[in-house]
């Protein structure tokens, strides 16, 4: 028997949800590397001006993380968002993030957004990552 769409979808958006609560526990560890020192998920939590618990369950993939959030972590962890969808290097995105403060803008700029806006966004943003997939 074939499983349903809905069940495969439901399994597809938990495996993305994983790799980017994975890809934020290795790009918070990757900060606190360059930092010279280590930068807790408290610490994370409190420059985001969320719940320490909150961030514990996004890093363990409990939690889904809306496009909005995934631009403020990406900002406090100085990485381009991208990087948490994979594909490239940490390197590679860093330099992205660093050379190119358009982006930031522009995820900042969608924080400032109605809900109706960005809830469109993101819908968008989905769409075309999972053409990815």
């Amino acid at each position: 028997m074939q499983p349903s769409p809905k069940s495969a979808r439901q399994r597809r958006y938990s495996s993305v949800k994983r790799r980017i609560a994975r890809r934020i526990t290795l790009a918070r560890e990757n900060a606190g590397m360059r930092k010279q020192g280590k930068i807790s998920m408290d610490l994370l939590a409190s420059q985001l001006q969320i719940f320490p618990k909150r961030m514990w369950e996004i890093e363990n993939g409990l939690l889904a993380v809306d496009s909005i959030e995934l631009a403020e972590i990406a900002g406090a962890l100085g990485v381009h968002p991208g990087w948490f969808y994979g594909g490239g290097s940490w390197e590679e995105w860093s330099l992205i993030a660093s050379s190119n403060k358009a982006t930031m803008n522009l995820a900042m700029s969608i924080a400032e957004l109605d809900h109706a806006s960005k809830y469109m966004i993101e819908k968008l943003v989905i769409m075309l990552g999972n053409k990815n997939l």
